[in-house]
């Protein structure tokens, strides 16, 4: 009788044991996933921003003729891998005593317009550009018939533009692509660049300017040899166009042959071309 009197009074404590017990239980449960697989994966990462480049190049690219037509192509490119270019506006030099704009041409005319000419300066809109693509846009310009010789035409442009992730880019300068009223028109494959000395013995080190790349962007140099081969430079990859969009280059000549080189600079994201010769000649 003693012993189930015991038992009778333990029952109590026994349930309340039993009733932490259960609750801890539940704590527990509660606190791990129903679901491993969902407490294993982890937040999307942020799409990268669009990294956007405007590029401008005149047709003809080095002399124009007065009275005729300078047609202007604009390359808007979006050159991330991910990002979305959601607009660019490109604002353009423009002057009326010298050039009419009478007519344009779009890859794309539901997105890509004119927005806007005044006395200044031409707005030209591009729409929704996605990634690792680039759109284009043609400007024609009927050039005034009384321009003088050796007048000289500037062109080039500053944008503006915005992506789908709220990232953005203000007052960005497009490239430089002047060109030059002659008698004649003339084009060449190649932008302009500056040589200096043309003519130099072997040794001279020899300079080199342009200012028609993008600003900012990368280049590769190749120097043609007067046997026809090529080689590529060491500073490939490594020199920068200024924000101005200026690039300097200097050669060392020493332990070069005599005879006639060509010296090519490519722009990384413009894919411009800027070129000139020089000659050697020996000691």
């Amino acid at each position: 009788m003693h012993n189930q009197n015991i038992t009778t009074r333990c029952w109590p404590t026994a349930l309340r044991r039993l009733s932490l017990i259960a609750v801890l239980l539940l704590v527990l449960l509660g606190s791990v996933p129903l679901h491993p697989a969902a407490a294993q994966s982890q937040p999307q990462p942020r799409p990268r921003e669009a990294r956007v480049g405007v590029t401008l190049e005149a047709n003809p690219n080095l002399y124009v003729a007065a009275g005729t037509i300078l047609a202007y192509k604009l390359r808007a490119e979006n050159y991330s891998s991910s990002g979305i270019m959601h607009y660019a506006r490109v604002f353009l030099a423009y002057d009326p005593n010298t050039m009419t704009l009478i007519d344009a041409a779009f890859d794309d005319p539901v997105q890509d317009y004119i927005a806007a000419i005044d006395a200044s300066q031409i707005e030209v809109f591009f729409g929704s550009v996605g990634s690792r693509t680039a759109r284009f846009a043609v400007l024609y310009m009927q050039l005034n018939e009384d321009l003088p010789i050796g007048t000289i035409l500037p062109m080039w442009g500053r944008y503006t533009w915005e992506d789908r992730h709220g990232n953005y880019g203000l007052n960005i300068r497009t490239n430089s692509t002047p060109v030059i009223v002659q008698e004649q028109n003339v084009s060449t494959p190649y932008v302009w660049m500056a040589v200096e000395p043309q003519v130099a013995p072997v040794g001279t080190p020899i300079g080199f300017f342009t200012d028609r790349l993008l600003p900012d962007e990368r280049v590769w140099i190749t120097l043609t040899k007067p046997d026809g081969t090529q080689q590529q430079m060491p500073q490939n990859r490594r020199m920068l166009v200024t924000p101005e969009g200026n690039l300097w280059l200097d050669l060392d000549t020493t332990g070069l042959p005599p005879g006639e080189y060509s010296y090519v600079v490519r722009g990384d994201r413009s894919r411009l071309e800027a070129a000139a010769s020089f000659t050697l000649i020996p000691k």
